[in-house]
């Protein structure tokens, strides 16, 4: 697997990053996790609702409380305000597409203003 253009954690053996779309709002990273290896937890929850894509071997998602395996070419959708972390538990390695979506936008309340 070519990891030219990654950018690596040195707090992992095997943990690869480059991120490969920025536009209105839409990110999109590549994450390249090597056997055995899980990303570090997110210090808040999802901003953004977040879909992750493996376009290579095998993963464990955890979203909460709650694991879900995810094989090549399955995806999981994980709405904003969740936390996650992914996990190689293959002896393989594993290429996830994340895409980072805008937050939903809120309405703006109703301001009244009255005059005397």
């Amino acid at each position: 697997m070519n990891t030219t253009g990654y950018t690596g954690s040195s707090s992992e053996t095997w943990l690869l990053s480059r991120k490969v779309l920025s536009e209105s709002g839409l990110d999109g990273t590549v994450i390249l996790i090597g056997p055995g290896v899980e990303t570090p937890p997110a210090d808040l929850p999802l901003p953004q609702p977040i879909v992750l894509f493996v376009s290579d071997g095998d993963i464990t998602a955890r979203v909460g409380v709650s694991n879900y395996i995810l094989a090549k070419d399955q995806a999981l959708h994980i709405p904003e305000g969740k936390s996650y972390t992914l996990r190689n538990h293959t002896d393989a390695p594993a290429k996830v597409l994340t895409l980072a979506f805008p937050a939903p936008r809120r309405e703006a309340p109703s301001l009244l203003v009255e005059f005397p």
